[in-house]
């Protein structure tokens, strides 16, 4: 928890992201290697 939690919160500012868009992401959402996130659950339902 230590981590997550500043994590966490710059991705919610850096990102513009919500709170639930942020809380909502797994592993395979992000990709390291190409350097994107992928926001699966948004405001809308729409992907």
């Amino acid at each position: 928890m230590k981590y997550i939690l500043p994590v966490v919160f710059r991705l919610i500012y850096g990102c513009g992201l919500r709170v639930s868009e942020a809380l909502a992401f797994k592993c395979e959402d992000v990709n390291l290697v190409a350097g994107y996130i992928t926001i699966g659950e948004i405001k809308n339902g729409c992907d």
